[in-house]
């Protein structure tokens, strides 16, 4: 129940995303790295940690977002810029696994 309190709209996101996914906002050419644990899921990106809900209601309005998957886990996100990430997106490269 508490998820569904703290995630409302965006709990699907939480429940089909893992540790590692990438999250990708296009509207705002951004994307971060998911961490989850039982109770709360945290987009890292350059620099910052915030929260999912937080990470996609940072703007006046919130963000429709895409979670991708990768069976690459020697794939640096952290070291990548959003172009890099949008090519491997057009190139199929990265797996879809849920949006909001």
């Amino acid at each position: 129940m508490e998820i569904d309190d703290h995630y409302g709209d965006l709990q699907e996101l939480y429940f089909e995303s893992r540790s590692g996914d990438l999250i990708v906002d296009m509207e705002n050419a951004e994307f971060g790295v998911l961490t989850k644990n039982w109770r709360r899921i945290n987009v890292i990106t350059k620099g910052d940690t915030s929260d999912l809900f937080n990470w996609v209601n940072r703007k006046d309005k919130p963000s429709s977002v895409v979670i991708f998957k990768t069976y690459d886990k020697d794939i640096q996100f952290s070291a990548m810029t959003f172009e890099q990430v949008k090519n491997m997106i057009e190139q199929s490269e990265l797996i879809f696994v849920t949006s909001n």
